[in-house]
């Protein structure tokens, strides 16, 4: 019998595939106007708009106007 070490492999989200339609939410848009409650994808995350007339706030860096809601599944590997 032999024993063969297999040495382990970082995986990063940009390894990772699919032709799954990633959600029913539309993506961000910079130009857009959301309503309160409005859902969009952001980062391969799903994000709620707060406030409503929210215009040009990106999602991951407006936390008053915005709240990460999940990952998306094909995203959520723990890469260790």
């Amino acid at each position: 019998m032999t024993l063969t070490v297999v040495k382990p492999s970082l995986i990063t989200p940009a390894m990772v595939d699919s032709s799954v339609q990633e959600d029913e939410h539309p993506p961000w848009k910079l130009d857009a106007t959301y309503a309160e409650d409005v859902r969009v994808i952001f980062d391969h995350r799903v994000w709620q708009s707060l406030q409503p007339a929210n215009t040009g706030k990106q999602p991951d860096s407006n936390a008053t106007w915005w709240v990460e809601v999940r990952q998306l599944s094909k995203h959520q590997l723990k890469c260790a």
